[in-house]
């Protein structure tokens, strides 16, 4: 995708890019972006096109700001946030399909979009680490 607008919002172009990267077959087409897009329409094009790339990915669920690192329950210490423990973490709402992961944002694909839209109802501007998490049901 042309990123030459990048500079509007560097995050969500990157979201999408990497979107894009991880999908295959047949691609949606991307928004026209014309070089006098204010902020507002760029974010607006580009997350529409971000729902679109989920759907045909199978995700049906958007986790923006998950810390690299968080405080164990268990233990009480900072461990990392990885895969496998959000993995883990996740299969406990829902029979999880996929999950991706990639910078601070998290795409889960359950099988059910029920159990995407009870996740969302439950984490949804939780506290995680130091940072608060926001969802989005697609």
């Amino acid at each position: 995708m042309d990123s030459s607008l990048r500079y509007l919002n560097p995050m969500l172009t990157d979201r999408v890019n990497h979107l894009l990267e991880k999908t295959y077959g047949v691609q949606p087409r991307p928004p026209l972006l014309f070089k006098t897009m204010t902020h507002n329409r760029y974010r607006d094009a580009l997350e529409e096109f971000e729902e679109r790339l989920m759907k045909l990915n199978n995700f049906n669920i958007l986790i923006k700001n998950v810390p690299r690192f968080a405080e164990s329950a268990a233990t009480k210490t900072m461990v990392k946030v990885t895969y496998v423990a959000l993995r883990d973490t996740f299969s406990q709402f829902g029979d999880v399909r996929k999950i991706e992961v990639f910078n601070g944002n998290v795409y889960i694909g359950f099988h059910k979009k029920s159990h995407a839209t009870s996740t969302h109802g439950q984490i949804n501007n939780m506290q995680m680490g130091d940072n608060i998490i926001k969802t989005k049901v697609i």
